[in-house]
C-alpha cells in the first residue's frame, strides 16, 4: 500500500506545476486510470492513498 500512496504523491506533484503534463495526460486518457487506482485503493481500504494523509 506504500508503493501505491508515493505513486500517487509523485503524479500529484508532477501535476502540480507541469501544465503541459496536465494537458497531456487528459488528452491520453490518464485521467480514467488514474480515477480506476483511486477507486480501487477506496476499495481495498487504503484511506491514506486517497486523503494523501
Amino acid at each position: 500500500m506504500r508503493k501505491r500512496f508515493k505513486a500517487v504523491e509523485q503524479i500529484r506533484l508532477l501535476l502540480k506545476d507541469d501544465e503541459e503534463a496536465r494537458i497531456y495526460i487528459g488528452a491520453n486518457g490518464f485521467v480514467e486510470a488514474l480515477v480506476e487506482f483511486l477507486t480501487s485503493a477506496v476499495d481495498e481500504g487504503d484511506e491514506k492513498v486517497v486523503v494523501g494523509t
